[in-house]
């Protein structure tokens, strides 16, 4: 798990979508700030948007070099969350996918299941050191993670930021509005409003109540205004 990812996707409409993915290794010749600046700095402009995702010993040059978004964050400290509430850093802490690595001991192998369980408990403390501070956190799945048993689902995720103490009504919102509104899409998507698209799930009972009824109680579903 270590290294960290620079990930910058180019945005404008004009010239379609370009992506550059950049791994950063200790061994790799470029790996110092001055390069994480250049790097986020060139996310910034020209339409560009950088991302940070698996920042795990770095998290203070991502932070620093003024990124979007922190992904998982299994190492985020108080500080680096403060710092990102002040930069207006989002983080997505992609927490169901390690507790289930961290249940799979005998499934993968121990040395996974080890670091995925340092992980959790680490981000079951700074989540809610999170909560506290008012960093900005959005629901993300990690899908296409290579993990074992069924594939990532934005459904368990927003089932485990309620369990480590998100209010259901905020963990619908990081799934929705402010996930939409971190995507530069909320124009369209992540609300009920007038003049945005209709993608609309009709449950059987109150997801304020019970956050599982958006699997266990769905009861239609509605894309762009058509039943699906």
């Amino acid at each position: 798990m270590g290294g960290s990812f620079l990930f910058c996707e180019w945005k404008s409409a004009g010239c379609g979508k370009w992506s550059i993915f950049f791994r950063q290794l200790k061994n790799c010749g470029w790996y110092d700030y001055s390069n994480w600046c250049r790097a986020a700095g060139g996310c910034g402009s020209g339409g560009l948007s950088g991302k940070i995702s698996g920042a795990w010993g770095d998290g203070a040059k991502c932070v620093d070099a003024g990124v979007d978004t922190i992904e998982h964050g299994g190492a985020l400290t108080e500080e680096l969350l403060i710092k990102m509430k002040e930069k207006n850093i989002c983080w997505v802490p992609t927490l169901a996918v390690y507790k289930e690595l961290a249940a799979g001991r005998g499934i993968v192998a121990d040395v996974i299941a080890e670091k995925a369980a340092v992980v959790t408990e680490n981000q079951k403390k700074i989540f809610a050191k999170a909560m506290e501070i008012g960093t900005r956190i959005v629901a993300g799945s990690d899908a296409g993670s290579p993990n074992f048993g069924p594939h990532p689902s934005i459904f368990k995720e927003m089932y485990a930021m309620n369990a480590y103490g998100m209010p259901a009504a905020k963990v619908i919102r990081s799934a929705t509005l402010d996930a939409a509104e971190e995507f530069g899409i909320a124009g369209k998507r992540g609300s009920l409003e007038v003049g945005k698209l209709a993608d609309v799930l009709i449950l059987g009972k109150n997801p304020l109540e019970d956050l599982h009824a958006f699997t266990q109680n769905l009861c239609a579903v509605y894309k762009e205004g058509i039943l699906v």
